[in-house]
């Protein structure tokens, strides 16, 4: 029974560090039970109102996924283009200015003779 009673040390602890002690007032969870259910019910009520909202805007991203998906199909390869990465964009950049660089630094011909 060492699980049992592992369970039981577990549960009289955590009744300790909540309660500071072992007793249990039931009138006060009966009332925060009744509590909490009078708020579920306030909450269900809120939910069907706005259940069909919901429905809706599932509806939409269905459609919206079926679009998407047809137009990477009609791609070809049938693959979404993959993006590039920032840094790659970053260093072709960088290369980009440095070939600038050099070609504008290099003398013309014309002017060194």
């Amino acid at each position: 029974h060492k699980e049992e009673l592992d369970t039981f040390n577990k549960a009289v602890r955590t009744l300790m560090k909540l309660n500071g002690s072992t007793a249990v007032d039931f009138s006060a969870l009966d009332a925060e039970f009744s509590a909490l259910q009078s708020g579920s019910a306030e909450l269900r009520t809120k939910l069907e109102t706005l259940q069909p909202d919901v429905s809706a805007l599932k509806n939409i991203r269905k459609y919206i996924d079926m679009v998407l998906n047809k137009q990477q199909l009609s791609t070809p390869g049938g693959k979404p283009p993959e993006k590039e990465s920032v840094l790659k964009q970053l260093e072709q950049l960088q290369q980009k200015k440095s070939n600038y660089k050099t070609i504008s630094t290099t003398p013309n011909r014309e002017e060194s003779l």
